[in-house]
């Protein structure tokens, strides 16, 4: 909650108008505050077996990178003058280490927007492991598009060895 609040407050500062500065907020402050190494295990799923340590390097990588540049254009939309921020009771599951804190973003004039935050407690420390928008989990949103990607390099490496075996 205080890393939402902190932000709320940064957007409604001068700072926030420009990309490069809410870029630079969102990486040193937010980001730490997500475990995108649960999140890329989650996405790659059983794939991850067949990655070496260079591709599940790199596939996190590109993963920050393309979130953090989604948080960037959305929030870049944001209104502060209005727009406020709705807390829901916080729902804890399993044993007490997995939680989903849930916001309600209110604007003037529209229907208020749902944000969920899957968050899991490891070593004392909770981090976010996904982020679901209405109802759209960032984590299967990001699963299915890495699936696609694999289908789509399976199916060039097929016609690819498929031409290689008919010459």
């Amino acid at each position: 909650k205080q890393a939402v609040d902190d932000l709320e407050k940064f957007i409604k500062g001068k700072d926030a108008a420009h990309p490069g500065m809410m870029r630079a907020y969102l990486e040193k402050k937010i980001f730490p505050h997500f475990d995108f190494d649960a999140m890329s295990e989650w996405i790659t799923g059983p794939y991850a077996r067949y990655m070496s340590k260079e591709d599940k390097i790199q596939f996190q990588a590109r993963l920050q990178e393309t979130f953090l540049t989604a948080l960037v254009k959305h929030m870049g939309g944001f209104d502060p003058a209005n727009t406020s921020l709705r807390y829901d009771r916080t729902r804890f599951r399993s044993r007490g280490d997995e939680a989903v804190v849930r916001v309600r973003v209110v604007r003037k004039d529209q229907p208020a927007a749902r944000l969920e935050f899957g968050m899991q407690r490891n070593d004392g420390k909770w981090r976010i492991v996904d982020v679901k928008a209405n109802g759209t989990s960032a984590v299967l949103y990001y699963r299915r598009h890495f699936i696609a990607e694999l289908r789509e390099f399976s199916d060039r490496d097929f016609d690819q060895r498929s031409r290689e075996y008919m010459r």
